[in-house]
């Protein structure tokens, strides 16, 4: 397995975002117009929403996304493929942030920055029902793919992104985070 840093997976993601061709053997742009708060994007044939707020617990995130239709789910971190796109959303925020905060100055530009930092992680799909046990999709079948941070997973049932490492995190569920639903 390659271990990549944030940045260099970042890139690969860019990379992706021009090079490669759409892939799935499910077309989501098919029915993604029955989700007009989606986005499909061609190139990860993936049909989303990205939430930055307000954050959810991971049950109600689940809960929303479910909320948005009979396909609309967490999004599923399947490969590298997918998991940049992940970290090119939480640093596409991040991006307009800056972008639109260099117009202000003084307080405002601090007020303006705080309140638009980038998503520092997200919730996605992948929850265990024993403390030990595998993490699994809402399907039920098994998370395959998984780029932990050192020293995870824990006895956690839910996976997240960390703060800092943008690594894969275990967690009770319980604190609010951003999330990307996605339909499949």
């Amino acid at each position: 397995m390659f271990d990549l840093s944030f940045e260099k997976l970042l890139l690969v993601g860019l990379a992706a975002a021009i090079v490669l061709r759409p892939r799935s053997d499910v077309d989501p742009s098919a029915y993604c117009d029955a989700y007009p708060t989606y986005t499909y994007d061609s190139t990860y044939n993936l049909c989303y929403r990205s939430v930055k707020t307000p954050p959810l617990s991971a049950p109600d995130a689940e809960a929303a996304c479910s909320a948005d239709g009979p396909r609309a789910q967490l999004i599923r971190i399947t490969d590298d493929h997918i998991y940049a796109f992940v970290l090119l959303q939480m640093s596409k925020f991040l991006f307009l942030s800056l972008s639109l905060s260099l117009s202000l100055s003084g307080k405002e530009f601090f007020k303006f920055f705080s309140a638009l930092n980038g998503i520092p992680n997200i919730y996605f799909q992948g929850k265990r029902l024993t403390p030990t046990g595998p993490f699994l999709y809402n399907d039920g079948t098994p998370v395959t793919y998984f780029r932990w941070d050192a020293g995870k997973p824990t006895d956690n049932t839910y996976i997240r992104t960390d703060t800092n490492t943008r690594l894969m995190d275990d967690s009770n569920g319980s604190s609010l985070r951003s999330y990307i639903c996605a339909v499949y």
